[in-house]
């Protein structure tokens, strides 16, 4: 299983310990990675793809230890991987606003 985040801090904080997780629900070998703005809404991370801005912190997490990598930019990381699940994360502020989705 192959799990990949785009978010901000609350993100990373999650994929630090979702491999350990994953491992311990039996999950063979997991790969956990992530990239992440703090504080970052949709909308910056939108922008930041249609330009591909190298703006990302990116951290992965498999059976060789943890790897990061900075200036990164969101194609960069979602190439690196064949990833089975991709979860996006609108900033805390925005999370209960309909509208920041679109």
């Amino acid at each position: 299983m192959k799990i990949f985040c785009i978010g901000n801090s609350f993100s990373d904080d999650a994929i630090a310990h979702l491999r350990g997780v994953l491992t311990c629900c039996g999950v063979q070998d997991p790969v956990v990675g992530g990239i992440y703005i703090g504080g970052c809404p949709l909308s910056l991370h939108a922008q930041n793809i249609k330009n591909n801005e190298a703006a990302y912190e990116y951290r992965k997490y498999d059976k060789n230890g943890y790897n990061n990598l900075s200036g990164i930019t969101v194609n960069y990381a979602l190439e690196d991987e064949n990833w089975d699940i991709i979860t996006l994360q609108q900033c805390s502020s925005l999370s209960g606003v309909a509208e920041s989705y679109n």
